[in-house]
């Protein structure tokens, strides 16, 4: 059993463009070491304490997008740019 949390965070973008508002959902995969957060902040994440703390985590250039609108637990967080096999 893994010692994290993989979480897909969505934040709701919103930006003017030509003098009209537009939104945008955009989403972020966090993983999230079980011991670096209370246990409250993963059993439930969008009470607003804890979509603050989390907010606090997520990368700056997303964090400055906007707030977070939805949490959902995710299987896992693959990242293949750390591996070094190549597709053949």
């Amino acid at each position: 059993m893994s010692d994290s949390d993989c979480l897909l965070i969505s934040v709701m973008y919103v930006y003017e463009h030509r003098g009209k508002s537009y939104r945008q959902l955009l989403q972020c995969a966090l993983k999230v070491s079980r011991d670096s957060v209370p246990h409250d902040v993963l059993e439930h994440p969008m009470e607003p304490e804890n979509l603050d703390r989390l907010h606090e985590l997520l990368p700056e250039h997303v964090r400055s997008l906007g707030p977070i609108v939805d949490v959902q637990n995710i299987f896992e967080i693959h990242d293949t740019t750390t591996t070094s096999q190549k597709a053949g």
